[in-house]
This record gives C-alpha cells, structure tokens and sequence, in this order.
C-alpha cells in the first residue's frame, strides 16, 4: 500500500511540475514593455592590463565594500566604494596556497 501511495504522490508532483514548464503569452507580452537603462558610474583598473580581470566580485552594503577575486595575484582585493563613482583599492588578502583559483605560472 506504501508503494502505490507513493507512486500516487509523484504522479501528482510529476504533473504539477509539468504544469509549470510551459509558456504565457500574456506574461511575455507584459514583460515587453520593461525596460532598464544603465549609466557609466565608475571604474577601478588594476594597472594589470590584458592578463587579469576583475572576478567574482561580493558586495558588502554595509561596510560598502567590495571583495574581488584577483587570480593574477593569489589574492582577494578589497575596495572602498563609498565613492561609488571612485573605488579605492584599501587592502589585499593573501590567501598564499590555499586558493584554488590561483593561476599556475
């Protein structure tokens, strides 16, 4: 009786999640009208040209800053951006050999 109970039980699912999967035109037609405008607020360059970028970056609203994954370096670069529109790099993290994103040399 479990078993018939529980085959019932993920037809149920099976066909409520199958419900979900298709698409509205209605909805899509709403969302035609949004639209999102970006402006240019500010940048940060590493002075690194074409051999590293800025990655994985996580923001921190509450001490506004921002932690960036720099694999150049082995480190985790911290910016102020109380500016927004002006970053200041404010400390490095050396994470030595224990990142698993440091790039071999």
């Amino acid at each position: 009786m479990q078993r018939v109970t529980t085959l019932g039980g993920c037809l149920i699912m099976a066909a409520a999640l199958t419900a979900c999967g298709g698409s509205d035109k209605k909805d899509e037609k709403a969302n035609s009208d949004i639209s999102v405008k970006l402006n240019w607020l500010g940048s940060y360059k590493t002075g690194i040209l074409d051999a590293s970028a800025a990655e994985i970056p996580a923001y921190d609203a509450a001490s506004q800053r921002l932690f960036v994954v720099n694999a150049e370096a082995g480190e985790l670069d911290v910016l102020d951006l109380s500016d927004p529109a002006a970053p200041v790099k404010i400390d490095s993290i050396s994470c030595g050999s224990h990142c698993g994103w440091r790039r071999s040399k």
